[in-house]
């Protein structure tokens, strides 16, 4: 069950920076068979992007519901196994730290190996947004670079 507890993530009066970019980590533990996801963004503009797809108000602090970012994150970061099949994600909350948000997410797998992965975090606000994936499993670090106009990616 989700906990819609407010997430601090826009503090008020920053500008925006001219760097648009993500880095998700995707660590695969075989011996809970999950994949343990950790998403870095800018918190200023995850914000906006949130508030603008959600319609959810930010609070005079700055803070948008745990529902609201996780609807917001599940719209646009997908991963699916071998089959094409969606696997599901499943919420673990933020943290900020300075003008940073991590989103920790996990989800179910066999293994990521053949996973196909699709990460179009903010390219709805920033046409120049490039995201990284890196994953690590069996041994190895794959990385994924994503730019707007890519497609699901398969780690190999």
């Amino acid at each position: 069950m989700m906990a819609c507890v407010a997430a601090p993530l826009v503090a008020t009066g920053e500008a925006r920076h001219p760097l648009h970019t993500s880095l998700t980590e995707i660590t695969y533990t075989s011996i809970d068979h999950r994949a343990h996801i950790t998403i870095k963004l800018f918190a200023d503009d995850f914000g906006n992007a949130v508030a603008r797809r959600t319609s959810d108000q930010m609070s005079p602090r700055g803070q948008l519901a745990d529902a609201a970012v996780f609807t917001y994150v599940k719209s646009y970061f997908t991963l699916a196994g071998k089959d094409g099949k969606p696997i599901a994600l499943e919420w673990g909350g933020t943290r900020r730290t300075g003008d940073l948000i991590w989103i920790v997410l996990t989800a179910p797998a066999p293994s990521l190996k053949g996973v196909h992965v699709h990460n179009r975090l903010m390219f709805d606000m920033f046409p120049d947004q490039a995201n990284i994936v890196q994953a690590m499993y069996d041994g190895a670090r794959q990385s994924l670079l994503f730019t707007h106009d890519d497609k699901p990616k398969t780690l190999p």
